[in-house]
C-alpha cells in the first residue's frame, strides 16, 4: 500500500498524540523505578516525512532547485522523491527526539539531499517550540560509508554547508 502524507492538521495531531506517550513514560518512570528500562518511542517515519514534503511544496526548504514538479514518496527507491525539470532526486529523511544521534546507512549517504529533523525536547516539555531541519546536499561528499553519527558531529563534519531550517509545528 502506498504511503499518503499526512495533511498538516494530522501532523499537529500526530504531535500531541506523541507528547502523550512521551507524557505517560515519564510519568510511568516517576512512579516505578524499572519504567527507566523503556525507551521513548521513535518518531514515526510518516510523520517526520510529511513534515519533509509540506516544507518542500511550502518552499520552505530546496526552494533553490529548479521548478519542482513534484514530490512524492518513494517506497525503496527512497524516502522522498522530488521531480525537477528533468532529473528526479532522492531524499531521504532521519528524525531524532532528545537522542540526536543517528545512522546514516548507504541509501543516506548516496541520496542527493539527506534530512535530518531534530524534535529536541519538543515531546517532553509542554513549551512545543521549534524543530531544527538539518539538510545536507550530496552527503557523499562528506561521508564515504555507513557511520553512526551526534548532530554535534555532524555540525563540525559539513560546517556552513549544512542548512538549517526553524520550524513551528503549530504554524506548518
Amino acid at each position: 500500500m502506498a504511503k499518503i502524507c499526512l495533511t498538516k492538521e494530522e501532523i499537529k495531531e500526530l504531535a500531541k498524540l506523541i507528547t502523550e506517550v512521551f507524557e505517560y513514560l515519564k510519568l510511568l518512570r516517576q512512579k516505578n523505578r524499572l519504567a527507566e528500562k523503556i525507551q521513548f518511542p521513535k518518531i514515526p517515519a510518516i510523520f517526520s516525512e510529511s513534515i519533509i514534503m509540506h516544507l518542500i511544496n511550502d518552499s520552505k526548504i530546496l526552494s533553490e532547485l529548479r521548478i519542482i514538479s513534484q514530490a512524492k514518496f518513494g517506497g525503496k527507491k527512497g524516502d522522498i522523491l522530488i521531480s525537477t525539470s528533468g532529473d528526479e532526486l532522492r531524499l531521504e529523511v532521519k528524525a531524532t527526539a532528545k537522542s540526536a544521534f543517528e545512522y546514516f546507512g548507504e541509501k543516506d549517504i548516496s541520496a542527493n539531499y539527506l534530512v535530518w529533523i531534530h524534535f529536541g525536547d519538543y515531546f517532553t516539555t509542554r513549551s512545543g517550540g521549534l524543530i531544527d531541519v538539518y539538510l545536507i546536499n550530496e552527503p557523499s561528499r562528506y561521508f564515504d560509508k555507513p557511520v553512526k553519527i551526534t548532530l554535534n558531529k555532524l555540525k563540525e563534519k559539513v560546517g556552513n554547508k549544512l542548512q538549517i531550517t526553524k520550524v513551528d509545528l503549530k504554524k506548518l
